[in-house]
């Protein structure tokens, strides 16, 4: 079944210049329709599962969507995908980290407050890519520090998203409480630090 969806000149925009070899895209298509778009693409590997069992914060049931993860050898336009899946939700994956954190999503596996989805709803077609990025780090590199140190130093929510992506959305309250942790113990030290260089003969005690 063919699909047309209508992109504003910023959509158009944005995802052309979006250009990666990983995407995290939310379709609508059936699972049918996905498998067959992901398998006509060729990737390295995908995944995908259906989320029907999504409720908002109402407790209202969400429309049936399903999550994709998708991942190529070279890179590849959004803006072509965008097409395929017929969606505007569709991010790209920047690193090892933020790829595990999206396959992971498909079935909410860390998810506290979401229905968790059983593991044999997560179609996979390439297993060994998954665990592979699961036992380690296809980048060697762990984001974690960089994305504290970013807070700490004011860079703009905006910007953080934009390098760090869904993985960085989900635990954004973890990275902001341990950012905070840390300032006040570099405060505190810093505090002492000052009072063991003053003499204490030197302090105005009555």
């Amino acid at each position: 079944m063919k699909h047309t969806i209508t992109l504003t000149d910023k959509q158009k925009t944005l995802f052309n210049s979006i250009r990666t070899s990983w995407f995290d895209i939310v379709s609508y298509l059936s699972e049918e329709e996905i498998k067959d778009s992901c398998e006509s693409l060729c990737p390295q590997a995908f995944s995908f599962c259906t989320h029907d069992r999504d409720v908002d914060k109402d407790g209202n049931l969400k429309k049936l969507h399903t999550h994709i993860v998708l991942c190529f050898k070279t890179r590849k336009r959004a803006l072509s995908l965008a097409h395929i899946f017929n969606t505007t939700e569709l991010r790209a994956i920047n690193t090892s980290v933020q790829l595990l954190g999206s396959y992971e999503y498909l079935i909410h596996q860390n998810e506290v407050d979401k229905v968790k989805y059983e593991s044999s709803k997560r179609y996979v077609s390439n297993e060994q890519f998954f665990n592979d990025i699961l036992l380690t780090s296809c980048d060697g590199k762990d984001d974690t520090l960089s994305i504290i140190d970013n807070i700490i130093t004011g860079v703009p929510t905006r910007k953080l998203v934009a390098l760090y992506g869904r993985d960085f959305v989900y635990h954004f309250n973890q990275y902001k409480e341990v950012a905070m942790a840390i300032v006040s113990e570099e405060r505190a030290k810093k505090s002492t630090m000052l009072l063991e260089e003053v003499d204490v003969e030197d302090l105005p005690f009555d």
